[in-house]
């Protein structure tokens, strides 16, 4: 996709703006003095651009969307010098070095406004998608920040995501800033939306009136302690006042920030960012503008990435509106998205109830006791397994947030819907602690791993069609809320399958080959000793057994040979035998369901899994008549309405989204 000049300007007007405004010295200010010559009382002066530019060189590093992994990793490797961080960077690297998980490093720090440095950055990879800013903001500052320590960072991000928009106003960044809080935290909610009317009101006043200025930057939060406010998360709040009352004009801006008391870097840093992105470079003092300077000279390459990012998006819109046109069925027409999503959802259902009846048996077993099974032989399981319910659960937290549920939506889901004693025991501990106050994102980092969340997962491919990738990523944080491991892997993994099978023209080969392109390649960490060593090199051999069988049924011999774990449960051995009969099925979504069902061990989910992907191939009048009519009225409104809904949020929201930001990139 080309782009013209006016993007990197905004890149290096945000960027150069905020380690400007933190040195004021750019604004032609004095920098705030240091009150300690010791480094362990300088805190966080001055150390804002060292963390926002370590952050802007992992994003150039890895290509793409970050998550609180490879920012981890980063930390882990050395690419933030410590001696240019905070306590709360300085622990956090401890402690990742010691083993523990970058998801759970901030779990239980310190609050400090350490993870407002990450936020332009993110906010800027994210240009024109505040939503997507807040959720990757709240990810990454996790590493070093709970709570309000990485809602404030997330806000902001959201705040800069629009504000380097193409038609962006202070107006439209108060607004992004205002839809944030929604998600946050009642204080910060109200404290931040008291700082927005502080500087709206003094916009109006007369500017040379410092004193006006000064008391309302002294009563943002009448119980912060000016003399250590660089420790408070929510200097957010300052900035806002600042930004607001200076209509993003850092000239303005300037004269404002000597007055936060006491201490002005970290919140020039966040003024400078919000005015450099609304203005961009070529607005700002000659001292910034200097090409020389690191934010100008990494501004270039930051753009070439966002560049990549709407080129990928510009081809989801494409698959998405192929998706809006109207298909011809037996009972109509309706959406060719629909279509795919209740097919997958519905062929999903039966299979999930035709292989409850022999789970846990070996195939043999059940050839001696049933033959070949062909049908559903309880139908009343329609509408009682826990992978059918759980997918349902998932579908109805996208549906009501309207967007990309995380963690805690599906919380919410749970608490007032979900009957805990249906469900087996991790998803019942998950439940208990979230019941009991913990942060749902953790609560499945330490369970055991079973096949809860591989699953279920598909509704997130299904908001993510035509797009894999994405659909791996926002997998993850709902996929932690109750499992850990090889379970999120495959998941993750799963998820991004089933966004490729939605695609109008995918076929078996591109599923299987998607499957694989998002596999993992680190070394799985099992309580027992595996051969091979990565869930990619266990579906290659699983493909390879699928794709040389000539039917479902020869595949079961070698399968259990082959991709057998110590539990029937466990979800690389069901992910595994799911592909293969993925594979030898060649997509025929009848064949695909028996063979999941006949192949025994858990049979409901790889029957369910099969169903899912061959019936988000083609549809739901892929599945057989006779199936069809062994669904319940009940049954059949309920998986009816959760797949219209997801349809509506894809082709009515998403959508138009979309194509909006499409037209936002600055040229």
């Amino acid at each position: 996709m080309p782009r013209g000049d006016l993007l990197p300007d905004r890149i290096a007007g945000c960027l150069a703006a905020a380690r400007g405004a933190e040195l004021m010295a750019a604004l032609g200010l004095p920098a705030p003095p240091r009150r300690d010559p010791r480094p362990a009382e300088n805190l966080m002066q001055y150390r804002c651009w060292a963390i926002a530019d370590a952050l802007l060189r992992t994003y150039l590093r890895h290509g793409a969307r970050l998550t609180a992994w490879e920012w981890g990793e980063a930390l882990k490797r050395g690419d933030l010098d410590p001696l240019d961080a905070s306590f709360d960077y300085q622990t956090s690297i401890e402690v990742l070095r010691e083993g523990m998980h970058p998801r759970l490093t901030g779990m239980y720090a310190a609050l400090t406004p350490g993870g407002l440095p990450l936020a332009p950055v993110v906010g800027l990879y994210n240009l024109g998608d505040s939503e997507q800013a807040f959720l990757d903001a709240y990810d990454l500052a996790s590493v070093v920040q709970r709570d309000r320590g990485v809602e404030g960072p997330a806000v902001l991000a959201a705040a800069i995501a629009e504000a380097a928009c193409a038609d962006a106003t202070v107006e439209s960044v108060v607004e992004a800033i205002k839809t944030a809080l929604l998600d946050c935290d009642q204080d910060l909610r109200r404290s931040c939306l008291f700082a927005l009317g502080k500087g709206a009101r003094l916009a109006t006043q007369n500017e040379d009136d410092l004193e006006a200025a000064r008391e309302a930057l002294a009563s943002i939060d009448p119980a912060m302690d000016w003399q250590r406010c660089e420790l408070h998360p929510n200097c957010l709040e300052a900035a806002l006042v600042v930004f607001v009352a200076s209509a993003g004009d850092l000239t303005r801006a300037a004269r404002l920030l000597p007055l936060v008391p006491t201490y002005a870097g970290m919140t020039g840093f966040v003024v400078g960012a919000l005015c450099g992105a609304l203005t961009g470079l070529r607005a700002l003092p000659a001292s910034v503008q200097d090409p020389r300077n690191t934010p100008a000279r990494r501004a270039e390459k930051f753009a070439d990435l966002i560049t990549a990012r709407f080129a990928q998006e510009k081809q989801t819109v494409t698959v998405l509106t192929s998706l809006s046109k109207p298909k011809k069925t037996v009972e109509g027409q309706e959406p060719l998205l629909f279509n795919k999503i209740f097919g997958s959802t519905l062929a999903g259902a039966l299979g999930n109830s035709m292989g409850s009846i022999v789970e846990c048996l070996h195939y043999r077993d059940i050839e001696r006791e049933y033959g070949v099974i062909d049908t559903v032989l309880d139908p009343g399981r329609l509408e009682t397994e826990d992978d059918l319910q759980m997918a349902l659960h998932i579908s109805q937290a996208f549906i009501e947030k309207g967007g990309v549920a995380t963690s805690h939506d599906l919380a919410r889901i749970w608490m007032r819907d979900m009957v805990p004693e249906r469900f087996f025991y991790c998803m019942r501990n998950a439940w208990d602690l979230i019941r009991l106050g913990h942060n749902p994102r953790f609560t499945g980092h330490t369970n055991f791993v079973t096949g809860s969340t591989l699953m279920c997962m598909q509704p997130v491919g299904f908001y993510n069609a035509g797009d894999p990738a994405k659909a791996f990523l926002d997998a993850l944080d709902i996929s932690y809320m109750y499992q850990r491991g090889l379970d999120v892997d495959c998941a993750c993994t799963f998820a991004a399958a089933v966004a490729e099978a939605v695609r109008p023209g995918a076929t078996v080969k591109s599923v299987c080959e998607t499957a694989l392109e998002y596999a993992p390649t680190r070394k799985m960490i099992t309580f027992d000793q595996r051969h091979p060593d990565t869930i990619r090199k266990w579906l290659e051999l699983a493909l390879e057994i699928g794709f040389a069988a000539p039917d479902v049924f020869a595949v079961r011999e070698p399968a259990y040979q082959k991709l057998l774990q110590y539990h029937a449960i466990d979800p690389l051995e069901f992910f595994c035998l799911t592909f293969a009969v993925f594979a030898a099925s060649g997509g025929k979504l009848e064949q695909a369901v028996m063979g999941g069902t006949n192949i025994g061990r858990d049979a409901d989910s790889i029957s369910s899994l099969n169903g899912v992907l061959t019936g988000a191939l083609h549809g739901w009048e892929a599945i057989p008549k006779r199936w069809r009519k062994l669904v319940g009225s009940q049954a059949l409104s309920a998986f009816r309405a959760a797949s219209q809904g997801m349809t509506d949020l894809v082709l009515n929201k998403k959508l138009p989204a979309m194509q909006a930001a499409q037209e936002r990139i600055p040229r």
